[in-house]
Protein backbone atom coordinates (compact mmCIF):
# COMPACT_ATOMS: atom_id res chain seq x y z
CA UNK A 1 0.00 0.00 0.00
CA UNK A 2 1.06 3.77 -1.05
CA UNK A 3 1.54 5.74 1.99
CA UNK A 4 -1.09 8.19 2.35
CA UNK A 5 -3.06 6.61 0.00
CA UNK A 6 -6.64 6.89 0.48
CA UNK A 7 -8.97 4.01 1.04
CA UNK A 8 -12.77 4.24 -0.61
CA UNK A 9 -15.04 1.89 -0.68
CA UNK A 10 -18.64 2.08 -2.50
CA UNK A 11 -21.77 0.13 -2.67
CA UNK A 12 -24.02 0.55 -5.60
CA UNK A 13 -27.48 -1.26 -6.41
CA UNK A 14 -28.20 -1.16 -10.03
CA UNK A 15 -31.79 -0.07 -9.68
CA UNK A 16 -33.09 -0.28 -13.37
CA UNK A 17 -32.29 -2.00 -16.07
CA UNK A 18 -30.19 1.01 -17.97
CA UNK A 19 -26.29 0.95 -17.53
CA UNK A 20 -25.35 2.93 -14.49
CA UNK A 21 -22.07 4.34 -13.23
CA UNK A 22 -21.04 2.56 -9.75
CA UNK A 23 -19.62 6.05 -8.68
CA UNK A 24 -21.69 8.50 -6.90
CA UNK A 25 -20.45 11.39 -8.73
CA UNK A 26 -19.74 12.57 -12.01
CA UNK A 27 -16.39 14.17 -10.65
CA UNK A 28 -13.74 11.41 -11.55
CA UNK A 29 -12.50 9.22 -9.42
CA UNK A 30 -9.02 8.05 -10.01
CA UNK A 31 -7.80 4.78 -8.41
CA UNK A 32 -4.22 3.23 -8.66
CA UNK A 33 -5.58 -0.12 -7.67
CA UNK A 34 -9.31 -1.04 -7.52
CA UNK A 35 -11.27 -3.89 -6.94
CA UNK A 36 -15.53 -4.39 -8.18
CA UNK A 37 -17.31 -7.47 -6.76
CA UNK A 38 -20.51 -8.36 -8.00
CA UNK A 39 -22.37 -9.37 -4.64
CA UNK A 40 -25.60 -9.88 -6.13
CA UNK A 41 -27.42 -11.21 -9.98
CA UNK A 42 -25.58 -11.64 -12.90
CA UNK A 43 -24.09 -8.37 -14.62
CA UNK A 44 -22.26 -7.14 -17.93
CA UNK A 45 -20.02 -4.13 -17.61
CA UNK A 46 -17.86 -2.04 -19.87
CA UNK A 47 -18.12 1.42 -20.98
CA UNK A 48 -20.98 3.77 -21.41
CA UNK A 49 -21.69 2.73 -24.70
CA UNK A 50 -21.42 -0.87 -24.84
CA UNK A 51 -21.85 -3.25 -21.59
CA UNK A 52 -21.17 -6.72 -22.92
CA UNK A 53 -18.58 -8.70 -20.58
CA UNK A 54 -20.36 -10.85 -18.39
CA UNK A 55 -19.83 -11.25 -14.71
CA UNK A 56 -21.76 -13.50 -12.07
CA UNK A 57 -22.35 -12.94 -8.56
CA UNK A 58 -19.49 -13.36 -6.35
CA UNK A 59 -17.30 -12.35 -9.39
CA UNK A 60 -14.23 -9.76 -8.67
CA UNK A 61 -12.62 -7.77 -10.87
CA UNK A 62 -9.51 -6.10 -10.36
CA UNK A 63 -7.49 -3.01 -12.09
CA UNK A 64 -3.97 -1.84 -11.56
CA UNK A 65 -2.78 1.00 -13.39
CA UNK A 66 -0.08 3.91 -12.57
CA UNK A 67 -2.06 5.55 -15.06
CA UNK A 68 -5.14 5.29 -12.98
CA UNK A 69 -8.39 4.10 -13.17
CA UNK A 70 -11.85 6.30 -13.31
CA UNK A 71 -14.41 4.55 -11.99
CA UNK A 72 -16.62 7.19 -13.59
CA UNK A 73 -15.51 5.14 -16.96
CA UNK A 74 -17.04 1.79 -15.63
CA UNK A 75 -20.86 1.23 -16.44
CA UNK A 76 -22.56 -2.06 -15.35
CA UNK A 77 -26.17 -3.22 -16.35
CA UNK A 78 -28.56 -5.86 -15.00
CA UNK A 79 -27.67 -9.06 -16.71
CA UNK A 80 -31.60 -9.72 -16.42
CA UNK A 81 -34.31 -7.59 -16.52
CA UNK A 82 -35.52 -7.01 -12.62
CA UNK A 83 -32.27 -8.97 -11.00
CA UNK A 84 -30.82 -5.64 -9.65
CA UNK A 85 -27.26 -6.26 -9.38
CA UNK A 86 -25.61 -5.07 -6.24
CA UNK A 87 -21.77 -4.25 -6.74
CA UNK A 88 -18.90 -3.37 -4.43
CA UNK A 89 -15.98 -1.34 -5.35
CA UNK A 90 -12.76 -0.74 -3.00
CA UNK A 91 -9.54 0.42 -3.64
CA UNK A 92 -6.86 3.16 -3.67
CA UNK A 93 -7.24 6.35 -4.66
CA UNK A 94 -4.21 7.69 -6.84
Amino acid sequence: MTQGATFIAISHTNSSDNAESVSPTQTPLIFQELDIQILTNDAYYGDKNIQEFELSAGDIVSFRSSAGVNLTDIFFKNQNAGNNTKIVAVGLLK
